[in-house]
C-alpha cells in the first residue's frame, strides 16, 4: 500500500533513489518518549502540535540537530528545539 497506492509501482525505484540522498534515522524507545514529551509540552502551553510535527521535532532533539523549516510557527514552544527559519 502506501507508496504503491499513491505513486504507482513504477515510482518506487525513483523514490528509492531520492531517499539515498538523505540520512534515515532509526526510531527507538528514546525517540518515542521524546515524541510524547514534545506533545505533552505543547499541550501544557496551550498549543496544538500536529502528530507528524511532533515526530519531526522529537527526531531533531534526539539527534541534536537544528530543525530547518518554512513553518516556524508549527514548532514554537518546543523546549530545547533549535529552529532555523527558511522562507
Amino acid at each position: 500500500m502506501g507508496a504503491r497506492s499513491s505513486l504507482g509501482r513504477d515510482s518506487l525505484p525513483a523514490a528509492a533513489r531520492v531517499l539515498e540522498r538523505f540520512a534515515v534515522l532509526p526510531y527507538d524507545r528514546a525517540l518515542c518518549a521524546k515524541w510524547a514529551e514534545v506533545t505533552i509540552a505543547a499541550q501544557a502551553r496551550g498549543r496544538r502540535i500536529d502528530c507528524a510535527d511532533a515526530w519531526i521535532a522529537a527526531t531533531a532533539l534526539i539527534s541534536g540537530a537544528p530543525l530547518i523549516t518554512h513553518n516556524h510557527d508549527d514548532y514554537l514552544g518546543v523546549p530545547g528545539l533549535v529552529l532555523i527559519s527558511h522562507g
